[in-house]
């Protein structure tokens, strides 16, 4: 009796031995996605955009957000870092590529562009190793400015690669100006901005900065913005004598909201009425 329940009991062993090295097998054939950056390329405007190609088995689910970073590396400026989120609307299937349009900042010269995809590995791929590529851009436009992305053009982008920016905030200084225009060196002079929202989602409330004499910087806060609500602020200080009549205003100076364009919050008022 004990010989037959020894044999029941190692029979059972055996199958579930069998058993697990099945599932394992199973799980370990399991098909996954694996994204590669085929192209990184710039078009006349200064305007990035990403080729994606699934060369593994795997499929990247509709409905599954995809984040591509870049690290922008120009000659005399800090290296400025952006992240985009696009979420797929079809499945990405394998031997598929989508091209992802970015709207990028104007840096004039020579830059080097460092791109990664799904660089806090959210997507199960069958390899993590190769989400990298790195190519130098000469951008032709002389422009300190970063003009405002167009919502139609972008629409239009999504909609030809299958693929929709996740909806943001958008932050913009949309005008600065200066009263009493007959104010001398050493009175009172009144600067208002105003701030506007020109992204898809209500932004949380963040800080505005602005520098315009001798250095000193004044700060206010900038309330919750709706999309296209806007809000004036007022600074008021006595002008000194050898000051500049430039100022220049940044929202959202401590990163505070996530926009989908963070290369356009800043603007220089040149024209300050001091005599």
């Amino acid at each position: 009796m004990c010989k037959l329940r020894m044999a029941t009991v190692v029979s059972w062993m055996a199958v579930l031995c069998w058993m697990g090295t099945g599932m394992a097998a199973s799980l370990g054939a399991q098909a996954r996605p694996d994204l590669v950056i085929d192209s990184l390329d710039m078009n006349d405007q200064c305007q990035l955009s990403v080729t994606l190609k699934n060369i593994d088995n795997g499929t990247v689910d509709r409905g599954v957000t995809v984040t591509i970073k870049f690290r922008i590396l120009h000659s005399g400026h800090a290296p400025h870092n952006v992240s985009r989120d696009y979420l797929m609307t079809s499945d990405f299937g394998p031997n598929q590529t989508r091209t992802l349009a970015f709207g990028s900042d104007h840096f004039p010269g020579e830059s080097r562009v460092i791109c990664d995809v799904d660089p806090l590995e959210r997507i199960l791929e069958s390899n993590d190793q190769n989400n990298h590529a790195e190519r130098n851009f000469r951008c032709p436009q002389e422009s300190s400015q970063s003009p405002p992305l167009d919502p139609t053009a972008l629409r239009a982008a999504a909609k030809k690669y299958r693929v929709q920016m996740v909806k943001l905030p958008d932050l913009v200084i949309a005008g600065i100006h200066a009263t009493d225009p007959s104010r001398h060196i050493g009175q009172l002079i009144t600067v208002y901005t105003v701030v506007r929202n020109i992204g898809t989602l209500p932004s949380s409330p963040c800080m505005l900065e602005m520098l315009c004499h001798r250095g000193k910087r004044l700060r206010g806060q900038v309330q919750a913005l709706n999309p296209g609500q806007e809000v004036q602020l007022r600074f008021t200080f006595r002008w000194a004598a050898g000051d500049s009549k430039k100022c220049e205003v940044w929202v959202d100076v401590d990163g505070q909201v996530v926009e989908s364009n963070e290369n356009n919050n800043h603007r220089i008022y040149r024209s300050i009425p001091v005599k």
